[in-house]
């Protein structure tokens, strides 16, 4: 086959034995099949690992990388040295793709010459349900464009490193930061720096799958979490501000719900209460600049409102509207 469109698919692994299969399947079965796909099990005490080195070798596209535990951003760099192929796309272990997704991806790559191409993902809950609502249409939008729609919150256009084609060309001198979470956020805005277009097709191709576990242990390292999650997006936002000043108002909004965010996340983590005070304080803080937006949607604009109620007000008002939506299965 032909070297010069070769895909590497990189995925890190971490006690992922109950979905791993399930991904490397959807993998191995892309209607592209010229990959190379690098599993890199990252000190799994499960039978990841194994699983993974069953898989290579009943093809010989897979290959597997055991090291010690030093998280995901070690992992997926353990993965992008590895990379000889002129196009890299990830995926992360307890997820998976549709036939099309590799093969969608480097079709509008290709067609529109860019460096870097989107398609949309779906979300599901733990029952395989989704919550988010599916978009289409092929669109070439600027980096502006791309950037804006994040801050927006466009599931489709999510900041995630998954659900992209990069060329690898891309990552010379970018790392992941190791030891921290939000790796993604971390270097998304250097990627996006160098793409003056990026393709995009928003029928979904990437299933995110939604697990509980993973949630559990955020709440363990909440602190951590937070404070990574909060740092990278605020260079992010001011980094886009600098080289877009039209961007600013839209930065700001976002940095608040992000805050809003963790702030609901870690609600119930009784360990963390002074960082739930300081994500609170914030909000309190910036809520007014916000709600004086004139660009402001209309949505985000009732649910700031809303935190005037104060914390226990606004709790409890959201737990209503998620037990309403579950039950219209909105």
């Amino acid at each position: 086959m032909n070297d010069l469109t070769r895909v590497a698919v990189i995925i890190p692994v971490y006690n992922g034995a109950e979905f791993l299969s399930r991904c490397l399947n959807s993998i191995l079965a892309q209607t592209y099949a010229n990959l190379t796909v690098l599993v890199v099990d990252d000190g799994s005490t499960d039978s990841s690992g194994q699983i993974a080195d069953d898989y290579a070798l009943r093809d010989p596209r897979v290959r597997v990388t055991h090291q010690s535990h030093a998280g995901v951003a070690d992992a997926r760099n353990t993965g992008l040295a590895q990379v000889k192929e002129p196009y890299v796309t990830f995926v992360d272990a307890d997820d998976y793709v549709a036939p099309t997704y590799v093969a969608t991806l480097l079709s509008l790559l290709l067609t529109n010459q860019t460096a870097m191409a989107m398609v949309g993902l779906r979300r599901l809950d733990e029952r395989g349900k989704s919550y988010t609502h599916d978009q289409h249409g092929q669109r070439l939008l600027t980096t502006q464009e791309v950037l804006a729609t994040m801050m927006i919150g466009d599931d489709p256009l999510t900041i995630a490193l998954y659900a992209k084609l990069y060329r690898t060309v891309l990552f010379k001198g970018i790392t992941f930061p190791v030891g921290h979470t939000s790796e993604d956020v971390a270097v998304m805005y250097q990627l996006l720096a160098q793409c003056p277009q990026i393709a995009v097709d928003l029928t979904p191709q990437y299933f995110y799958c939604y697990r509980q576990q993973s949630t559990s242990h955020a709440m363990d390292n909440f602190a951590a979490v937070v404070a990574d999650d909060i740092t990278y997006h605020r260079q992010f936002v001011a980094q886009a501000g600098q080289t877009y000043p039209t961007l600013r108002e839209a930065g700001e909004r976002w940095l608040l719900l992000i805050h809003l965010r963790q702030w609901l996340n870690g609600r119930r983590c009784r360990t963390n209460r002074q960082v739930g005070k300081d994500l609170w304080q914030y909000v309190k803080t910036h809520r007014r600049t916000v709600l004086r937006q004139q660009s402001l949607p209309r949505k985000q604009a009732i649910l700031l409102r809303a935190t005037y109620l104060g914390p226990w007000g606004f709790n409890l008002l959201w737990h209503l509207w998620c037990l309403f939506r579950k039950r219209h299965n909105m």
